[in-house]
C-alpha cells in the first residue's frame, strides 16, 4: 500500500507543481532542481475489532528549489502556501487518500513537508462460521 500512497503523493505534486521534478528514491546526484522528493518516514499499525487494522504511514517531502533562486525566501512561501490549501485529498488508480497532520518547517532554503495518511484494512478471517439456524416453534402452555 506504502507504494499506491508514494503514487498518488507523486501524482497531486504534479498536479500542483507540473514544472517541477519529483523523485521518489533517493538520489545523490544527478537531480534536476526545482524539485520534490518524496520520502516514507514511518508507519504505525493499531489493531481494531473484527479484523480490521488502523495503518498510519508518515511522509515527508522536500522542495528543493534551484541554487541560483534569488528571492528564496518567498519562493519556499509560494510552495508552502500552494500545498496548504491544495494537497489534502490524494489519488492513485481507484485509491483516494487524505493527507493530515501537516507540518511544514524550513530549512537553510529548502522546505521539509511532512503528514500522515491514515487508511484502514481488513484481514479475512478464517475459520469456523455460523451455520443457518432454524426456526423453531416454541409452544406457549
Amino acid at each position: 500500500m506504502t507504494e499506491t500512497i508514494i503514487k498518488a503523493i507523486a501524482n497531486s505534486l504534479k498536479e500542483l507543481f507540473p514544472k517541477f521534478n519529483i523523485y521518489d528514491e533517493g538520489i545523490e546526484q544527478g537531480y534536476e532542481e526545482p524539485c520534490f522528493f518524496i520520502e516514507w518516514d514511518s508507519g504505525e499499525k493499531q489493531k481494531m475489532v473484527g479484523g480490521r487494522s488502523k495503518i498510519t504511514p508518515s511522509f515527508r517531502v522536500i522542495y528543493l528549489q534551484a541554487l541560483d533562486e534569488k528571492d528564496s525566501n518567498n519562493k519556499i512561501y509560494a510552495v508552502q502556501s500552494i500545498l496548504e490549501q491544495n494537497f489534502e485529498m490524494l489519488q492513485s488508480d481507484n485509491c483516494f487518500f487524505r493527507a493530515t497532520n501537516m507540518q511544514f518547517e524550513k530549512q537553510n532554503k529548502d522546505l521539509h513537508f511532512t503528514f500522515e495518511v491514515v487508511h484502514y484494512t481488513r484481514e479475512k478471517i478464517d475459520g469456523v462460521k455460523m451455520e443457518k439456524v432454524e426456526e423453531m416453534e416454541i409452544s406457549k402452555k
